[in-house]
Order: C-alpha cells, then sequence, then structure tokens
C-alpha cells in the first residue's frame, strides 16, 4: 500500500517542461467574413460583411477591425452595390433594399490599406424542404440539453456536390451550431 501510494505522489509532482516558441511576426493580413444570404425573395437585412486584420498569434489581443475599407458587391447585371461601415467597427452592411437572387452570380471587391481584393461565386437552388419537426436534443447532435430543436429533412439532388448550413435562431438568437452528425 504505501509503495503504491509513494509511486502515485512520484507521478504526481512528475517533471513540466516548458515550451517556448519563438515565432516570427507575420505581416498583416486582411480577413474577410462574407456571406450573402437569400430569404425567399425578401430583403432579410442580415447583408453585412466583417473585416479585421490578423494579429501575433501570442499577443493576446484580439484580431483589430479593418475600418476605412471600401466595400462594393457587383451582381453579373453589373448593379453595384456599396457596402457602409457601421458603428461596429469593421462591419460593412448594404442598403435594405439590396436583395440577394437566385441564380445570379455576385463579386465582392474590398479596396483596404492600398490593396484591391476580389471574390465571386453565383447563388444556386437549394432543395425544398420535405418535412419539418421538432425534436429533443441527444449527444452529439445538438448544442445544449434542454427543450426541442427544430428539424428538418429535403432530398438532396443525386450527382451535385452541395453543402447546406442548418442554423436555428429563435427571436434572432442563434440557437444551434451546424449539426457535423449524420444520421
Amino acid at each position: 500500500m504505501r509503495i503504491a501510494l509513494l509511486f502515485s505522489l512520484i507521478l504526481l509532482a512528475g517533471c513540466e517542461r516548458v515550451v517556448d516558441y519563438n515565432l516570427p511576426e507575420a505581416p498583416r493580413r486582411l480577413v474577410v467574413e462574407a456571406r450573402l444570404e437569400r430569404a425567399l425573395d425578401f430583403v432579410s437585412q442580415v447583408q453585412s460583411i466583417t473585416l479585421s486584420t490578423t494579429a501575433d498569434y501570442f499577443g493576446g489581443e484580439f484580431p483589430p477591425a479593418a475600418t476605412g475599407a471600401g466595400v462594393q458587391v457587383t451582381d453579373d447585371l453589373n448593379r453595384i452595390t456599396a457596402f457602409t461601415e457601421t458603428s461596429a467597427a469593421g462591419t460593412y452592411r448594404a442598403p435594405t433594399t439590396f436583395v440577394v437572387a437566385r441564380g445570379r452570380t455576385y463579386t465582392l471587391a474590398v479596396d483596404f490599406d492600398g490593396q484591391h481584393y476580389v471574390a465571386s461565386d453565383s447563388t444556386r437552388q437549394v432543395p425544398r424542404l420535405t418535412n419539418v419537426y421538432f425534436d429533443t436534443p441527444q449527444a452529439g447532435r445538438y448544442s445544449g440539453t434542454d427543450g426541442f430543436r427544430a428539424a428538418i429533412n429535403f432530398v438532396d439532388p443525386a450527382n451535385a456536390h452541395n453543402f447546406y448550413l442548418w442554423e436555428q435562431f429563435v427571436n434572432g438568437v442563434r440557437q444551434t451550431g451546424p449539426d457535423t452528425v449524420v444520421k
């Protein structure tokens, strides 16, 4: 018994090795968080783009907002929508009249710190929901353990390489994260 106790104490008082990483300071880079949303042909009023810059890994500070940028989105009909910076530094919002249409191609252009950045993508048709129901949380499937969660069923087109993001909001507050478990 005493030997087991002594052995346990030796294990608990084991060595600790401090490892210092000397990471070089990387150049500041622009980080763009953009997602255009389409909500059944009405204005969702959530068309915003967030810009920040990178920070040192061990700096202990939140990445700084990228303020003063020029941000615009152009569709394939050459309609240009300027996003203006809000009171939240680094957040740029479209006018409430901006509506994302199915089947259009959108090009994002950002001018920041003397650099010009461009990205482009198209909106696609999503499958119709075949069933909307409520389910109880289960380990590994939903965030939290109380109450009910909305769930959906749909038929994905064959041979299409689609990816979907399912989010649940109640009174504007996000309730769950993306579900990565396949039933």
